[in-house]
């Protein structure tokens, strides 16, 4: 399988892959890992990425908000590249899994709100 590509769609990360041989049997499902904050721990996103959906098993991407992204369980920083892996499974079994992405999108995590407003006295202009 070829590795996976991220990009933003919206405020969406776009997760794709092109089509792997399928030896055969249609593809019945993809499982699409991404990779956390510690670098070596990855978990599926199912409300937004579950291979098991037709759309995604057509179309061969997800989109997941950056929001889920920087957060738990996948706690990604700002500037972190959002690395995914995909492989595919069909009636044969599970196909081989694909290379992580090397280059794509970075988390972006908004900026904080200040505590308090600022305010204007003698000390600032």
């Amino acid at each position: 399988m070829t590795p996976v590509t991220t990009t933003m769609s919206g405020s969406n990360v776009r997760i794709s892959w092109t089509l792997p041989s399928d030896g055969a049997a249609a593809i019945t499902s993809y499982r699409i890992l991404i990779q956390h904050s510690d670098g070596s721990t990855l978990s599926q996103q199912i409300n937004y990425c579950d291979g098991t959906s037709f759309v995604i098993i057509a179309n061969r991407f997800c989109e997941i908000p950056m929001s889920v992204l920087t957060s738990s369980p996948f706690s990604l920083s700002q500037g972190m590249l959002i690395k995914a892996t995909v492989y595919a499974i069909n009636q044969i079994g599970s196909g081989s899994q694909s290379s992580f992405n090397s280059v794509g999108e970075l988390a972006q995590v908004p900026p904080h709100k200040p505590i308090t407003p600022p305010t204007r006295n003698a000390a600032t202009s």
